[in-house]
């Protein structure tokens, strides 16, 4: 889920404008070197890895040309401007098993931080989530735990109510209403079923291998990671 949120800001930056009020060799090389170690460290030379990740970024593509464009405006405007996320959800994202401050929100944080400081822009991330919660009430106090201000809003309670309609609706509406973008993070909330099997290997790491085969139903792995066993 992270190195997917990762990609997104990544190809927002590639939207440069010319500015005398950042450090673009900077930014430029921080970038590349993010860009590097993500490539290499999720093994984007495999065509299977690569493919999941085409499959697993469920954001579509004008989704994306309006991150470029806001990060874009931020960097021209240049106005103490900030970029602000706001990331609720379940134990996944709050980070249970892990520290609050190694969740993944917040290693994002840590990973783009220097390279839109580079370029004026100042990165904003609020986790507000929490484990074991249900959808309604939580997701009705996105404003009054994370902020009345959001570029970005990920939403990652699939495990709760991962068919509720209403709640998929909501969430974009909440999105406009901030004139954020919506990202729905899937973590394993629902049985896939009446798909054939694929022969495609799982597209994760090494360290992260399994000897199953992808469904081509989507569905994600979530705290099988620890438990070395696949969870639908």
């Amino acid at each position: 889920m992270k190195v997917t949120v990762v990609l997104i800001v990544l190809s927002s930056i590639c939207s440069f404008v010319a500015a005398s009020t950042f450090d673009f060799t900077k930014g430029k090389r921080l970038l590349n070197e993010m860009g590097n170690l993500i490539y290499q460290r999720f093994e984007f030379n495999r065509s299977d890895t690569y493919q999941f990740f085409l499959e697993a970024s469920n954001m579509p593509p004008y989704s994306w040309d309006i991150q470029k464009f806001k990060i874009a405006k931020k960097i021209v405007e240049n106005k103490n401007s900030a970029y602000t996320m706001i990331f609720g959800g379940s134990s996944v994202t709050a980070g249970h098993d892990n520290y609050y401050a190694q969740s993944h929100p917040f290693v994002f944080e840590r990973r783009i931080a220097p390279i839109l400081e580079a370029l004026g822009v100042k990165l904003v991330v609020r986790n507000i989530a929490q484990g074991a919660n249900n959808c309604r009430p939580f997701d009705y106090c996105y404003e009054s735990m994370g902020g009345d201000t959001a570029d970005f809003i990920a939403w990652e309670q699939s495990f709760n109510c991962g068919r509720d309609r209403a709640i998929f609706e909501y969430m974009a509406r909440l999105a406009y209403w901030y004139n954020a973008v919506i990202y729905y993070i899937a973590s394993g909330g629902w049985m896939p079923s009446g798909c054939p099997p694929s022969q495609v290997s799982c597209g994760f790491p090494s360290s992260h291998s399994f000897p199953s085969k992808l469904n081509t139903c989507l569905f994600f792995y979530t705290y099988a990671h620890l438990l070395k066993s696949t969870h639908r």
